[in-house]
């Protein structure tokens, strides 16, 4: 019996793409394919860099060194949608409890980056994409551009359950830490917030919900990526479409009402809230944020305040 590969999978696609090439003169347009590729070279570039030149080698590589294995990163795409995985085989070693964990958390850690990256590239691109899909793990068998297990189906099944461009972590992850790094930039503080998503059906799933603000602490390139998601959700005028802008814009506009001033002028003016987070800066465990109440005011500015 083939045993399956662990891995974290997320499966994204762009919302409202459909009848995306009709252009507004009646011809046809095909700039949203400059989108989709700009997007995949982020993804690609982001997960390669992050994990096999920073995370791996310089955090990490005593722990995979136990553990006999080194991840081995995908990111396929078909159109509008992109399955990215992280995955290692079955040790040949044998590994502990403990340090099979802190694999599964990186493994998800780099899968969240590369889901966030593609919301971020997309939403500053012309046109503008918003991204909406799931991340799950665990078993995982990845060749290529084919997956198979199932975290897949966990993943693909809930894909589309978001009422709003969410892209959220599946119960799987539930109980997965995600401890704070140990050296700058702390992607968890700016990648993922504690969120309650709308989902179809009138029904919240309180979750990790992926930030197109990762590692972005400049106002500006915050704007554009805020104004990008709103132009890509007025295209339609459709109902369902106004309801998912109005979650999507609600994610970001809640966050902001909940913090204070002072906390305002810090996040904005203070180094150590910039691309460079400080570590220790908030921790994130059991899928929920902790933190002091002050910590988790300024996080929420950081991926909400435009």
């Amino acid at each position: 019996m083939t045993k399956l590969e662990f891995g974290a999978v997320a499966v994204i696609d762009a919302l409202g793409f459909k009848g995306i090439w009709r252009g507004s003169n009646g011809e046809t347009d095909v700039s949203p394919l400059t989108t989709l590729r700009n997007s995949r070279a982020k993804v690609n570039g982001i997960m390669s860099k992050y994990a096999r030149k920073a995370l791996i080698p310089r955090r990490h590589a005593d722990l995979f060194a136990a553990f006999g294995s080194t991840p081995k990163l995908g990111a396929a795409f078909f159109s509008d949608s992109i399955i990215i995985t992280a995955t290692v085989k079955p040790s040949a070693k044998p590994a502990s409890k403990d340090c099979e964990a802190r694999v599964g958390s990186i493994l998800l850690e780099i899968t969240c980056l590369g889901a966030a990256y593609a919301m971020r590239e997309a939403a500053q691109c012309e046109p503008p994409l918003v991204y909406r899909g799931a991340v799950a793990i665990g078993p995982l068998r990845a060749s290529g551009p084919f997956v198979i297990s199932p975290a897949i189906d966990e993943a693909a099944e809930n894909a589309e359950k978001a009422e709003g461009a969410f892209v959220w972590l599946t119960p799987s992850t539930i109980g997965v830490e995600r401890p704070v790094n140990q050296g700058p930039p702390n992607h968890w503080a700016l990648m993922g917030h504690d969120y309650p998503v709308p989902m179809k059906g009138g029904a919240r799933f309180r979750t990790i919900a992926i930030s197109p603000f990762v590692d972005n602490a400049d106002g500006h390139a915050r704007a554009k990526i805020r104004a990008g998601i709103e132009v890509a959700m007025t295209r339609s005028r459709g109902l369902d479409v106004m309801i998912k802008r109005q979650n999507t814009s609600n994610s970001w506009t809640i966050a902001i009402r909940s913090t204070s001033r002072s906390i305002l002028r810090c996040a904005t003016t203070s180094p150590s809230f910039g691309h460079h987070a400080s570590p220790g800066f908030v921790m994130v465990t059991s899928g929920r944020l902790h933190g002091t109440r002050g910590d988790r005011r300024a996080l929420t500015i950081l991926i909400g305040h435009a």
